[in-house]
């Protein structure tokens, strides 16, 4: 899913999968308020982290990737023809 990305096509389905891969490791994996965790300060990092990750995607979704990708490229030469 990162190569995807990383290039720029299909930027919205991409997202949305990464960020749900995201909140479900998050809430599933890092569970820091249980009573029984290991390490939660460490779990409530990667918790953390995992949460900052998806808001940052949803961002990348709701304002694109930008003028210099895969999507943009096929638009633009779709227009051409």
């Amino acid at each position: 899913l990162a190569t995807p990305l990383a290039v720029g096509w299909g930027g919205h389905a991409v997202t949305r999968a990464l960020t749900l891969t995201l909140f479900a490791e998050a809430f599933g994996c890092w569970r820091f308020w249980a009573p029984r965790t290991f390490r939660p300060d460490h779990a409530r990092a990667h918790f953390v982290t995992n949460l900052a990750c998806g808001g940052g995607l949803m961002l990348l979704q709701a304002f694109g990737a930008g003028r210099y990708t895969v999507d943009n490229y096929v638009h633009r030469n779709k227009k051409k023809t």
